[in-house]
């Protein structure tokens, strides 16, 4: 009956006729708030959740290449720990992983996964060259503190 669009007093009789009386106000309310599915409709709904599969997709990679990062750093962290020298690949991994998480967290916030920070649209970190010179000064320093305590016992 509504998906005929009938007017509101058509139905009233009809469902009266039917046993069920119903008031002009509910079918009103009824018909108002009424979703009735056309193709154009389930087209779109089906763009909409092909592009949120495609966010999905995305996030899932993005995973993927964060966890390949931290890999990479850690391994050349490592090997500048053996060698004690700075890899300048080092830094340009931690500022691509930077990007990355950016990327990743953005993707998030369109899907409604994170919350998006009210009047700040921007994702702020420190300086990830002052943190790299910072940690490698930290990681030479106690290096450093290994040795001379090596050469102290080996001196004694």
């Amino acid at each position: 009956m509504v998906e005929n669009n009938w007017s509101v007093s058509k139905i009233k009789r009809e469902a009266a006729l039917l046993g069920e009386p119903l008031s002009e106000s509910a079918i009103a309310s009824f018909k108002k708030h009424l979703f009735i599915a056309t193709k154009t409709e389930y087209e779109y709904f089906d763009k909409n959740f092909q592009k949120i599969d495609e966010m999905i997709n995305e996030l899932e990679e993005y995973a993927k290449l964060i966890k390949l990062q931290k890999t990479r750093i850690d391994m050349n962290l490592k090997a500048e720990n053996k060698v004690n020298i700075s890899i300048p690949e080092t830094r340009k991994n931690i500022e691509l992983l930077k990007t990355l998480v950016q990327e990743y967290v953005k993707i998030k916030q369109m899907l409604g996964v994170i919350p998006t920070p009210v009047g700040r649209q921007t994702f702020v970190t420190k300086d990830t060259k002052n943190l790299v010179f910072q940690v490698m000064k930290d990681q030479r320093n106690k290096i450093l503190g290994e040795k001379d305590k090596m050469v102290a016992v080996k001196n004694a």
